[in-house]
């Protein structure tokens, strides 16, 4: 069985094998040395041989990182696109308001009045009203009109 691949991987390992040190990896992803060592020493797990000759004077790519780094490269550039691309649709998306998601409406319909002691057909004891207003919570428990956690009397 083969491990998954993770991303975060392949760009620590990308700085490892730019910088050819652990410590200066590290702070170019914002992680301790031991951690760089501990996500290393997972992706030769997951490889099942090394990709870092480690000497005095810091790690050198093995074969096996050699043959590993253009794959690395190209599949962290595809993300970092495919992120960008994404971020730049989401943020033009927002700026349209034709695909601007539309806002939930308060209970009670479109005019936003509050349907106090209307119930539900699926629960006849339960009214809007036992629910308070704006949470989103299972049948059986809602907070009280004084903030407080409470549980209904009529099982709502």
């Amino acid at each position: 069985m083969t491990l998954p691949l993770d991303s975060d991987l392949l760009r620590t390992f990308l700085a490892v094998a730019e910088s050819e040190n652990f410590t200066k990896a590290g702070q170019a992803v914002a992680r301790t040395q031991s951690a760089i060592s501990m996500q290393m020493k997972r992706l030769e797990r997951i490889v099942g041989e090394p990709v870092f000759e480690r000497g005095q004077r810091g790690v050198q790519l093995t074969s096996v990182g050699e043959r590993l780094l253009p794959n690395a490269r190209r599949i962290i550039s595809m993300l970092d696109d495919t992120t960008a691309m994404l971020n730049a649709r989401l943020s033009t998306a927002e700026q349209n308001p034709a695909t601007r998601r539309r806002k939930s409406r308060p209970l009670g319909g479109a005019s936003g009045e509050r349907r106090e002691g209307v119930a539900r057909p699926e629960f006849p004891a339960c009214g809007v009203g036992d629910f308070g207003e704006g949470f989103s919570l299972p049948f059986g428990r809602g907070f009280g009109r004084d903030g407080s956690f409470r549980r209904s009397s009529r099982g709502c």
